[in-house]
């Protein structure tokens, strides 16, 4: 799971009208990752990871919305009575002693190389509350509720935003995004559990709105659009720097540089071919 989950609104956040112009004129310019990479900076410090051991590992967490129950999947429960069992059958896989459902053949086949837990329990009912139980770790307060919204005290942060803080980036991406879309509840707002809560928006996952079951599948932020050319792209950034510069002279701070700083970031995002490649499906 792994959005920056900024809504794109930021009006009255403490901005000043210089701030305004230069992300503004950043806009004009066409370019949209900008806004992606902002977010908002945390108040508190980075975290230093010190003693630091064994092998990195890349992790895809998939958190269904809506699935099918552990006993026609995971968990058959062949001893049940027949009215738990559900109406499919378990088949035994490569790992004697452990069952799945008869809709998973080829799964069972490879059995032997799965951590499969059947003992977990939230003892919540309520899909919102239970979820944001199961991304942040923490119980929702209340429990049992249904169409709850992010905000204290239910603001732990999700697993990618934990990541994020405690990982560098080791190239363009960062370390975690979440894909293809927020989870919401039935009326339309927003699950709780799914950025970065009190650590701060700096280190909400990016969030990439996309529909990977497209044949033509693409992350929109990652593509140049068809009218410009790398050519031109070049000549946009060149432009960029030379307003930058004119501005950084009349105003020396820290918040200008910080904006040129995440705008050549996404220069970087949008000339690599290795983040584009990171979500060809097809590859």
């Amino acid at each position: 799971m792994i959005s920056i989950r900024g809504d794109g609104t930021r009006l009255c956040d403490r901005i000043n009208r210089r701030e305004v112009l230069r992300v503004g004129r950043i806009s004009a310019l066409g370019l949209g990752l900008p806004q992606l990479l902002s977010g908002r900076q945390s108040a508190a410090a980075p975290v230093a990871v010190a003693g630091r051991k064994g092998t990195a590992k890349s992790c895809i967490v998939l958190f269904l919305m809506g699935g099918p129950p552990q006993h026609s999947t995971w968990d058959p429960k062949p001893d049940a009575p027949v009215e738990v069992r559900g109406e499919f059958q378990p088949i035994n896989t490569v790992v004697p002693g452990i069952s799945i459902s008869e809709l998973m053949p080829r799964t069972a086949m490879f059995t032997d190389r799965l951590s499969i837990v059947r003992s977990m329990s939230s003892n919540d009912n309520a899909h919102s509350s239970s979820g944001y139980y199961m991304l942040t770790g923490q119980p929702h307060a209340p429990m049992n509720a249904e169409n709850v919204n992010p905000g204290f005290p239910n603001d732990y942060p999700s697993l990618g935003a934990i990541v994020r803080r405690m990982e560098k980036s080791t190239g363009s991406l960062p370390p975690a995004v979440t894909l293809p879309h927020r989870i919401f509840n039935t009326d339309g707002s927003v699950w709780p559990g799914q950025d970065a809560g009190f650590l701060g928006r700096s280190t909400d996952p990016w969030l990439l709105n996309c529909k990977p079951a497209d044949a033509n599948f693409r992350v929109n932020e990652f593509s140049l659009n068809v009218d410009v050319s790398p050519e031109r792209l070049t000549d946009r950034q060149t432009l960029l720097r030379e307003v930058n510069q004119k501005l950084d002279d009349a105003e020396r701070t820290g918040r200008p540089r910080y904006y040129e700083r995440l705008t050549e970031q996404a220069f970087n995002l949008l000339n690599s071919s290795k983040s584009r490649q990171a979500f060809k499906l097809d590859a």
